[in-house]
């Protein structure tokens, strides 16, 4: 086959021997209402956030707008501006019309520039709100509707230039009054879909895949009848202080800082325990398990549900279990954080010997080799956070070191086959930064030679393998998590403005030139920037490998996530990712799911394109409408499309070459329809 033709609704293909396909529904439709202020609620909308150096009024009650409880208020001076800055870029091509209503109050007549902004910098003209106003004046004491076409700003390259944010400017040094907005919005749609050609050679590049790229978290019994997930992670806050042969955790600041246990038979314990279960359940379905061992130093005293900040030991508190009201969160009734509580009233505290037991255990249970990939924790960098309880102290950067000099030797020195990962940061601040300055330089990084966190954690690495060169790395892993940090992105949520960050968001993993649109506001390609500081120690640049043991780009239920997670294992395999594991797994028969069965068992017979290399990688940051990733096998080549256009089709044509000929089988999933093969080309 030389070319395939196909005619495609944002969707996502994959090409079984050489096609396999798959369509998504209509999400979105053709136009949308975007509310920036919501007179109705007197709060901005949609993550929007108020900038403003002009003095501003969200809950102004006097005048507004027929049927709105408030208008937002402007005192119009010096050059001073309402500005409303977004949690993500748009497309200015895809904007259409900026509406909103004014009223001048009793003074009237004021002279007001719109401004687009983007990175704090104009683009496009400025425009004078008077030549959109009826009369060219905005009314005194009254409202006037005015809709400005985003054509009109002359934002240059349209199609690919993004925007930030919006000023409404005074244009004049003197105070001329205060104006009043009722209910500003933007009407957008989807970008309008464009052909797209591609020519895909199993000769352009050559990556061995990962197997173990595909894993996730917390996977049972019942997750493993559909997917053969390859690699299943125990893991997250409560693993930090998980008892072992008690089968009992702390929640830590997830949920009141309780001690719970777990279902169990007592008379059985040690054994039986959820670990137990967990690692019976992933050995069952041939998954290697990724276990997290605490490191913190502390674990629950005994099954009994006890309080790290009991209300009866330390006073009335901002919120308590509804379930069980002994227990608080830790903050007093003012406001404040408790301190100096006695960690002992949960917990005891352990070292590497209590690890090491838990690891016999295993051994003389299932077998010797059966468990052998251990992380050193879940997520230090909030310790002082999540488990303030009985850690309240920031880690700096010599801890990091020390904990992972500690357990490792000790790991190693039992458990010689072992793979240890490390240090399981939970994002950006702790990648850069120590907890001990925060998420910016301080101190402690500048005493530390202002490298970055993960650049120093390595180079002792590096240096520890220097003294004993016989000896394997403390590390066999990087381990990071990585959350998409803008706004509505992770886990749930489901509208206009989030499918597209969603499907922009991934670019974080790599792109260099793609300002992550959060409160980070910077490029991170987090993946080459690991993957840079790792070469940089030649030593253990081809010996420690690269693992994301948490990430998550939206809710199982989400069309869009699936899209993206189809997208996140392309991006993973381009950029030599060793071993990731979503949290967590999807439930059983959701779209997220399909996207993992789009890999591992899309025909629902076992079928996988594993092993495989990728051969072919196109993610494009401006062209959201398509990216491809084309994974060739023994026998076949494997093209997942992964097309993200809502609106219209989008006709594809795919030059395949150096593939020899045969027939090609399409696989699909789509909202509302479950993954399964559609047509097969000759």
């Amino acid at each position: 086959i030389k070319m395939v033709q196909a005619s495609l609704r944002c969707c996502a293909l994959v090409f079984f021997a050489l096609i396999l396909s798959q369509q998504v529904s209509n999400v979105v439709g053709v136009t949308h209402q975007i509310s920036i202020y919501n007179a109705t609620t007197g709060q901005l909308d949609n993550g929007f956030q108020n900038w403003s150096w002009a003095q501003v009024n969200l809950q102004n009650t006097n005048p507004v707008y027929s049927g709105s409880k408030f208008s937002l208020s402007m005192i119009v001076n010096n050059y001073q501006a309402l500005y409303i800055n977004g949690p993500f870029f748009f497309y200015s091509s895809n904007l259409h019309y900026l509406s909103f209503k004014i009223n001048g109050g009793s003074q009237g007549s004021q002279q007001i520039n719109i401004l687009l902004i983007r990175n704090g910098t104009q683009i496009g003209q400025a425009l004078s709100l008077s030549h959109y106003i009826p009369g060219g004046q905005i009314p005194a004491n009254q409202w006037a509707g005015i809709s400005i076409p985003f054509s009109d700003f002359s934002v240059p390259n349209a199609t690919n230039q993004l925007i930030y944010g919006i000023q409404f400017a005074s244009a004049q040094p003197n105070n001329m009054g205060t104006v009043f907005f009722d209910s500003i919005s933007f009407t957008a749609s989807p970008a309008a879909p464009a052909a797209v050609s591609l020519t895909i050679s199993n000769s352009t590049l050559s990556l061995p895949v990962s197997p173990h790229i595909f894993g996730v978290n917390f996977a049972n019994a019942t997750h493993f009848k559909n997917v053969p997930y390859p690699v299943n992670r125990w893991g997250g806050d409560a693993t930090t202080r998980y008892a072992w042969q008690l089968d009992a955790q702390n929640s830590a600041n997830d949920w009141y800082f309780e001690n719970n246990g777990n279902p169990v038979n007592v008379n059985t314990l040690p054994n039986n325990t959820s670990s137990d279960v967990f690692i019976h359940n992933s050995l069952s379905a041939q998954s290697t398990i990724l276990l997290t061992v605490g490191t913190i130093g502390w674990s629950p005293r005994d099954r009994v549900k006890r309080c790290g900040f009991s209300t009866q030991k330390y006073g009335p508190q901002q919120h308590s279990d509804p379930y069980f009201a002994e227990c608080g969160n830790g903050v007093n009734l003012n406001g404040q954080e408790i301190t100096g509580n006695n960690p002992y009233d949960t917990s005891v505290q352990v070292g590497p010997s209590y690890v090491i037991q838990w690891l016999q255990h295993i051994e003389q249970v299932f077998g010797k080799g059966a468990v052998t990939h251990f992380q050193l924790d879940n997520e230090p960098g909030l310790w002082n956070s999540m488990h303030r309880d009985v850690h309240p102290n920031p880690l700096g950067y010599d801890d990091y070191v020390n904990i992972t000099t500690l357990y490792s030797n000790a790991i190693k020195a039992s458990f010689p086959s072992s793979f240890v990962h490390g240090p399981i940061s939970w994002g950006w601040c702790e990648i850069e930064y120590s907890p001990k300055d925060g998420c910016a330089t301080g101190p402690d990084r500048k005493a530390h030679g202002d490298l970055p966190l993960m650049q120093y954690y390595l180079s002792k690495i590096s240096q520890a393998l220097q003294l004993q060169p016989a000896k394997s790395p403390l590390i066999d892993f990087l381990d990071i998590h990585f959350y998409p940090a803008q706004t509505g992105v992770s886990f749930g949520e489901n509208n206009f403005l989030t499918e597209i960050l969603r499907f922009r968001s991934v670019l974080s993993l790599w792109d260099k030139e793609y300002i992550d649109e959060s409160w980070i506001g910077k490029p991170l390609y987090m993946l080459p920037r690991l993957q840079g500081y790792l070469d940089g120690f030649e030593n253990i640049r081809s010996r420690i490998g690269l693992a994301v043991s948490e990430y998550n780009f939206g809710g199982d239920d989400l069309i869009t996530a699936a899209l993206v997670q189809l997208d996140v294992f392309g991006i993973f395999a381009a950029n030599n990712v060793t071993i990731a594991t979503r949290w967590v797994a999807p439930v059983p028969g959701s779209i997220v799911e399909d996207a993992f069965k789009m890999i591992l068992n899309y025909d629902g017979k076992g079928s996988s394109i594993l092993p495989s290399n990728l051969v072919y990688a196109v993610s494009n940051n401006t062209n959201e409408q398509m990216t491809v990733y084309a994974y060739q096998g023994s026998q076949h080549l494997y093209i997942i499309m992964v097309c993200k256009q809502s609106q219209g089709s989008v006709p594809v044509f795919v030059n395949i070459q150096g593939a020899g000929s045969g027939k090609a089988s399409m696989f699909q999933f789509s909202q509302g329809r479950p993954l399964s093969q559609i047509d097969s080309v000759p």
